[in-house]
């Protein structure tokens, strides 16, 4: 009796053992856990930052090629599994075919030194590269053949999470997910990235949102430490409570990077390095107890102190559009010849240019008036647009084309936009006052026009531009990609505007003039803005892989 039951509990364990086994092997992996590093040059202060790392729960760190047998050595005494990432950033499928021969070779050096070294298996081949373009896929290819050969894996940093063709070329995708409308927006960011990928593996490469200077402290201010930690409790939660988690999750990063290592290498981190656990000094962060508490699996909800908010930043764009428009109107309202030329402008355009040829009614002041908001104008766009794309990989794009002193002024512009504003609308006008010396003196063999008369021929076309003001003040009001494509349109009209107006100033100046049509295009192709487009389209066609990468990229 005893054996016969026995005999049925062991049928029924045999018949239950499969299920549970299929629901094992259903169950998908929990992610890795790492974290983006800036190893520190000296091995000892490298080996102090991987034994704390690892006593945060990290499994995995990810940073740039190491070159010091010992801090290999420490991550595989620590059990950590170090992600290098060549420094091949930003390129075009072009240039990735010219860079193909030194990154073999760069990648072989890594490779031969790191045998041995089992923490060592894992290497990228590029960050934000131009994976859309096919041609691209070879360098990839040819890349992670030879880490495959050397025992290794291969994978790189996608700047399309939903529309690569190369993944099937490496071992791992990663995606960035840095400053999304909230960090549980990863989530669906890898989602996209995984069906886009196929049977590749996706990774997070990059978790993280900024910390800006001066913002204040409580979740209740934007850029505060304590919105950066729920930033990473509610991202890292969502991607841990994944269906198919991702293959490796990475917080950007364990320590602010250093101002010189941000202008050295814009493309990886565009906001100075303000995202680390710890200051650049090594002061924790709040973010710093979430990662520990996720990762250790001890803690998965936090609270903060929401505060009363950082300090309201100056609202520059609105300032300045109300500004122009209070003396635009006292400019009208004092000025009976300005108004008595604006209805000629728009209804009598022969009355207008014949006031222009003769002399009569040059309005001068309001002409410089209107230079000037012209100029705050641009400037105000300028900003608005520098704001909204800043985040965006086709800004670092940008910014890796421009030495590195460029780069550091343009960084340093962002951080005060009223500087921006001043020195663009000086340029702006500097130019538009240039025209107008150049069309003062190509009329004096025919119809002799002062620098006042051809500055009013410049300047008055351009008026719609000061629309775009209000446009600017509603995009700088605005978050995320809704804010781009504002900004982003708003640019196309200032072009388009800029087109209208040199056309409309030439036709007007050589109806005035009666300047033969060869003598015209001379004049117009002194324009600055003409120079500048035709240096650009000479730019594009020597370029054009390049070119259609940052088309790629706006449009991604």
């Amino acid at each position: 009796m005893l054996r016969a039951a026995l005999s049925v509990a062991i049928i029924w364990l045999n018949l239950l053992a499969p299920t549970g086994g299929a629901a094992q092997e259903r169950a998908a992996p929990a992610p890795l856990r790492g974290v983006v590093w800036e190893a520190p040059p000296e091995p000892e202060a490298a080996r102090r930052e991987l034994a704390a790392m690892r006593a945060a729960g990290v499994e995995a760190v990810r940073t740039g090629l190491v070159l010091d047998e010992r801090v290999l050595a420490a991550a595989d005494a620590l059990g950590l599994r170090l992600f290098q990432d060549l420094p091949v950033s930003y390129r075009s499928a072009a240039e990735l075919r010219a860079l193909l021969p030194a990154a073999e070779k760069r990648l072989r050096q890594a490779l031969a030194l790191s045998a041995g070294h089992p923490s060592a298996r894992d290497f990228g081949l590029g960050s934000f590269n131009d994976t859309r373009a096919p041609e691209a896929c070879a360098f990839y290819e040819r890349l992670a053949g030879a880490a495959r050969a050397g025992g290794a894996r291969a994978y790189y940093t996608t700047a399309y999470p939903g529309g690569d063709r190369c993944a099937g070329a490496v071992d791992l995708v990663l995606v960035d997910a840095r400053d999304l409308p909230g960090g549980a927006a990863a989530a669906p960011l890898v989602a996209a990235a995984q069906q886009a990928a196929g049977g590749t593996p996706v990774g997070v490469g990059g978790l993280g949102a900024r910390v800006v200077e001066g913002a204040g402290a409580g979740l209740e201010a934007a850029g505060s430490p304590e919105r950066q930690a729920r930033y990473l409790e509610s991202g890292l939660n969502a991607l841990l409570a994944l269906e198919a988690p991702p293959a490796v999750v990475f917080v950007h990063q364990w320590r602010d990077a250093a101002a010189s290592v941000f202008l050295r290498r814009a493309f990886y981190d565009p906001q100075q390095g303000r995202y680390g656990l710890h200051t650049a000094e090594g002061a924790p962060r709040p973010a710093l107890a979430v990662v520990r508490g996720i990762y250790t699996g001890r803690q998965d909800v936090f609270a903060f102190v929401g505060g009363a908010g950082g300090p309201t930043p100056t609202p520059w764009p609105l300032l300045l559009t109300w500004s122009v428009a209070l003396v635009l109107a006292l400019f009208y309202a004092g000025s009976p010849r300005l108004r008595q030329m604006i209805p000629r402008y728009f209804l009598a355009q022969g009355f207008y240019r014949d006031a222009v040829r003769e002399g009569r009614d040059i309005l001068l002041g309001s002409s410089a008036v209107l230079l000037a908001a012209l100029g705050c104008a641009l400037g105000v766009l300028a900003a608005t647009l520098a704001g909204a794309l800043h985040p965006e990989p086709a800004y670092r794009l940008v910014m890796h084309w421009l030495p590195e002193g460029v780069r550091e002024a343009m960084h340093g512009l962002l951080a005060r936009p009223w500087m921006m504003i001043v020195l663009l609308g000086s340029i702006h006008a500097l130019f538009l006052v240039f025209w107008s010396t150049i069309l003062s003196i190509a009329s004096r063999r025919r119809f002799p026009l002062s620098p006042g008369q051809a500055l009013m021929l410049v300047v008055w076309p351009r008026w719609p531009m000061l629309l775009l003001m209000a446009v600017a003040v509603v995009g700088s009001a605005l978050e995320g990609a809704l804010a781009l494509q504002v900004m982003l349109g708003a640019a196309a009209a200032w072009l388009a505007l800029t087109l209208y107006a040199v056309l409309r100033t030439t036709y007007d100046y050589g109806r005035i003039t009666r300047m033969p049509l060869h003598k015209l295009l001379l004049v117009l192709l002194a324009h600055p803005a003409v120079l500048a487009a035709l240096a650009a389209a000479v730019l594009a066609a020597l370029h054009p892989s390049e070119v259609g990468f940052l088309r790629a990229l706006l449009a991604a």
